[in-house]
């Protein structure tokens, strides 16, 4: 959080940017000059047109003075954006030649010489005609160029943040990092700083970031934020943290409609919980976790499914090639499978669409399969442990139930959940291990950890039929299951089939 002060609860207006409004603690102070810095690309322009947009949607007046980009430049990137510029104002200065004279460099904002800048008198003209209550400014960068000193150039932005305020403008100035000298001046100056940060990513895709330098008389969401621009503009996405009060819900257990499975649990999984579905490739960990989706939207709640790896349909033919009714809650939209591709996607971004599902459509259940393609969104593992678990501590504040799947690539030796640094994350946790006996490959299922209450603590075959999931024994005869070659202790001897318990 950023600091505090008098203007908390003041009025605020849109930025027309997603997600920004939510950093700013609901937009910006009006009245204000406020300074955007960043390098060439960084999306400054895109920023301040949103803002400008936002104003004339609220039939408020606004104004764009560009010093180093034509009004022609500006309407072609708005239509790249499938903007209409039409009620924008655009006072187009590119300076000439004689502009750029040692003569004229000592004029152009000074308050003693208004009456003698042409670019101030332009600009003047067009705040009495137009009387704009949004301008945006490009760029500081070009008024330091002609300026003949720090001096000088401070007094000549002092004096256009004067003259704009005076006239009840909230005002952005946009500000090129590369100059980082002339950052320092305007910012002293400035009510609050917006930064803007470009680099490029390991995967070789862009990565863009936010952050709240300053921000006078106001709460904001600090640190840094990912931010992204698309079709349609700028949008950002606030780092997601999860509150630190007591979950509100009534407690519940959740079942998979398998009740050899659920007895495992020790009746189920409790609301609001996270289980971790950990093991091999092809172990059967996705049909598991579709199995509590499944049951969860036929007991009436509604569930969503993040697939890294498989598309929806994918999905659906799994589900009922094992017995499960995946197509018609699919279909009702009370299950929603949606694939995320985590190339070039900033983890703030999957986070801001899991916390809308929550908050817009009322889901009660997420899976994520699997956490691997999710760690895919950024390099660092610690970054991405820290996104998760605020993501978990999210969830769980909201009551909603969350399972993640695992794959561990380990298939030999022993074998735990701990290894992968997530364990204590997780509520629950679950271990199918594949492991050969004689000569053929089996699959174990046991409950390693149950936070809230007892569980089966012994391992179980575990097969995926077409008639669906089913548990066999405990496997008590086996030792070493975790090590990939379990011994049974005596001579080898033709094994018996595992007899099914019940009917699950």
């Amino acid at each position: 959080m950023g600091h505090s002060g008098p203007s908390m609860m003041a009025e605020r207006l849109s930025t027309g940017v997603a997600g920004l409004d939510q950093v700013l603690h609901g937009g910006l102070l009006p009245g204000q000059a406020y300074l955007v810095r960043g390098r060439p690309g960084a999306g400054k322009t895109t920023l301040a047109l949103q803002f400008l947009l936002e104003g004339i949607r609220r039939g408020e007046p606004a104004l764009y003075v560009t010093l180093n980009e034509s009004e022609a430049e500006l309407r072609a990137g708005a239509v790249a954006h499938g903007w209409d510029l039409g009620d924008l104002e655009i006072l187009e200065i590119l300076p000439g030649d004689e502009d750029l004279s040692p003569e004229s460099q000592y004029s152009i904002f000074h308050p003693g010489d208004v009456e003698l800048a042409p670019t101030t008198r332009r600009i003047t003209e067009a705040m009495e005609r137009r009387r704009p209550t949004r301008v945006a400014f490009d760029s500081l960068t070009e008024v330091r160029l002609l300026s003949r000193d720090s001096i000088r150039y401070r007094r000549q932005v002092l004096a256009l943040k004067g003259f704009l305020r005076a006239r009840g403008a909230t005002t952005l100035f946009l500000g090129e990092s590369a100059h980082p000298e002339y950052d320092v001046e305007a910012a002293t100056i400035a009510h609050g700083v917006l930064a803007l940060e470009q680099e490029l990513g390991p995967d070789g895709m862009d990565r863009r970031y936010l952050r709240v330098e300053k921000y006078r008389g106001s709460d904001y969401e600090a640190g840094v934020h990912a931010a992204r621009i698309v079709r349609g503009g700028l949008e950002v996405y606030p780092r997601l943290v999860a509150p630190l009060k007591d979950p509100e819900f009534e407690p519940a257990a959740l079942v998979s409609g398998i009740p050899a499975v659920d007895r495992l649990f020790g009746g189920g999984l409790d609301r609001g919980t996270c289980t971790m579905i950990g093991g091999n490739s092809g172990v059967g960990k996705s049909s598991l976790g579709l199995a509590f989706l499944v049951a969860a939207v036929a007991q009436g709640e509604r569930g969503v499914l993040y697939s890294f790896d498989e598309w929806p349909a994918e999905v659906i033919h799994r589900g009922e090639s094992i017995g499960l009714a995946v197509r018609r809650p699919i279909e009702e939209g009370l299950l929603n499978v949606r694939k995320v591709n985590p190339l070039g996607l900033p983890p703030e971004q999957f986070c801001t669409w899991v916390r809308g599902a929550v908050e817009q459509e009322d889901i009660r259940l997420v899976m994520i399969d699997t956490v691997n393609g999710y760690e895919m969104c950024t390099p660092d593992r610690v970054v991405f442990l820290s996104h998760l678990q605020q993501l978990v501590g999210y969830l769980k504040s909201r009551g909603v139930t969350l399972i993640l799947v695992y794959e561990l690539a380990k298939v030999t030796g022993e074998l735990t959940m701990s290894e992968t640094g997530m364990s204590f994350i997780s509520d629950n946790t679950v271990l199918i291990k594949a492991f050969e006996d004689n000569g053929t490959l089996r699959k174990a299922i046991g409950v390693t950890r149950k936070r809230l209450s007892i569980h089966d603590d012994r391992f179980h075959e575990y097969r995926v039929t077409p008639q669906g999931i089913r548990i066999g024994e405990p496997l008590t005869q086996l030792r070493g299951i975790l090590g990939g070659e379990p011994d049974r202790g005596t001579p080898s001897a033709p094994r018996e089939p595992a007899r099914v318990v019940g009917d699950g």
